[in-house]
């Protein structure tokens, strides 16, 4: 187990990196749809 610790300390720049794009497209995801409908509406 020490090792798979070890990998993914190493990994983990790559990782924090993907889990924040993954997070940047959610919001806009969610701001597109909350916003566009509302502009829509109007």
């Amino acid at each position: 187990m020490e090792g798979f610790h070890q990998d993914t300390a190493a990994m983990s720049p790559w990782l924090s990196l993907l889990c924040g794009v993954v997070a940047l497209v959610a919001a806009a995801c969610l701001l597109h749809v909350m916003l566009l409908p509302a502009a829509g509406r109007q």
